[in-house]
C-alpha cells in the first residue's frame, strides 16, 4: 500500500472507496467514502487496490479543530511582542467553516507553522500539525520543499 492509493475493504464494502493516508509498515489509515477513516492492519486484511477514482473527501469533525484552534490561538497569541501568532488558527477555522477548507494563503500561512523552525515557534509545531490533520487527515508536504525544475 502507498499514500495516496485508492482501495476497497472486501469486507465492508458499505464503508466505499477509500484513500490511503498513511502507511506505518503493516498498520495504514484509510479515509473511506461512507466509513469515515479507519486505521487498519494488514497482517489482517488486504485490500483491493482501485484505479481511476476521484479524491475521496475528508470529513472535518468541526468540534474538534474548532478546540485545536483556540487552543493554538490561546497558546500563540502573545508569542511574540507585536505579533499575534494565534491569529492564523482563527483565520483557517473561519475558513473551514465558510467554505468546508481553508484558502491558499491561510492554508500556507498553516503549513508554515507545521515546518517552522526555531525556539520561539516550536510550541505552536505540533499543535499546527494536529490542525493540518484534522482538516486533511494527514500532515501536508512542505510546500517551500518543492524546487522548480530548471
Amino acid at each position: 500500500m502507498n499514500t495516496g492509493q485508492f482501495v476497497n475493504h472486501p469486507l465492508r464494502p458499505e464503508w466505499g472507496t477509500g484513500e490511503v493516508l498513511e502507511v506505518q509498515g503493516k498498520k495504514i489509515r484509510v479515509n473511506f467514502e461512507h466509513g469515515g477513516v479507519k486505521t487498519l492492519d494488514t497482517t489482517f486484511v488486504i485490500l483491493d487496490s482501485v484505479e481511476g477514482v476521484a479524491v475521496v473527501p475528508f470529513r472535518i469533525d468541526i468540534q474538534r479543530l474548532e478546540s485545536l484552534c483556540n487552543r493554538f490561538h490561546a497558546d500563540l497569541e502573545h508569542n511574540r511582542k507585536g505579533y499575534n501568532d494565534g491569529d492564523m488558527a482563527l483565520l483557517v477555522l473561519a475558513d473551514v467553516k465558510r467554505q468546508g477548507q481553508p484558502t491558499v494563503t491561510n492554508r500556507n500561512r498553516l503549513l508554515n507553522w507545521c515546518y517552522t523552525d526555531g525556539s520561539v515557534f516550536q510550541a505552536g509545531v505540533a499543535l499546527a500539525r494536529e490542525i493540518c490533520i484534522a482538516i486533511y487527515g494527514r500532515v501536508l508536504p512542505d510546500p517551500d520543499s518543492y524546487k522548480p525544475k530548471s
